[in-house]
């Protein structure tokens, strides 16, 4: 009787870490219950990693912006069809500004900023497929090549 007493707490914590492995940082819950896929980009001196994304129309999206680099870093797309902007943690900027009517939808500016060793974050659904540039805005970072291409596909 005394040897299966360690059976007990040995199935107890098997049970346990498969319901942790089941919970994914993979994706993000948004207040109305929508779950949204997470992207990580790096931000170095004067790189993305990665430097291309590949999105599908009508998902939602959590972009984490993680800077690596010595100094602030931004990561920002000019118009893209989208909705449901929110920005988490940036840097003091203006975020998610609406620039025009599209047909599909608002056209957005995307904008998120991190200083060095911090990170960022922003969600939104692209609606329409497409390809945008996205960069950092800090003057001279996008010149020394510091931009991506995102791709919304259908």
């Amino acid at each position: 009787m005394r040897r299966r007493f360690w059976i007990l707490p040995l199935m107890l914590v098997i049970v346990g870490m498969a319901l942790l492995s089941a919970c994914s940082d993979d994706d993000a819950e948004s207040s109305d219950g929508d779950v949204a896929t997470r992207l990580q980009v790096t931000a170095s001196d004067f790189a993305f990693e990665p430097s291309e994304l590949r999105l599908k129309a009508g998902q939602r999206y959590e972009l984490v912006l993680e800077n690596e680099g010595q100094q602030l870093h931004e990561w920002t797309i000019d118009a893209i069809p989208a909705t449901e902007v929110s920005v988490g943690a940036s840097g003091e900027h203006a975020m998610g500004e609406t620039n025009s009517s599209g047909a599909g939808g608002e056209m957005m500016t995307l904008h998120i900023a991190a200083e060095r060793a911090m990170s960022a974050n922003i969600t939104f659904m692209p609606i329409e497929p497409g390809e945008y540039v996205f960069y950092c805005t800090v003057p001279g970072h996008r010149e020394s090549g510091m931009e991506g291409r995102l791709v919304v596909e259908q």
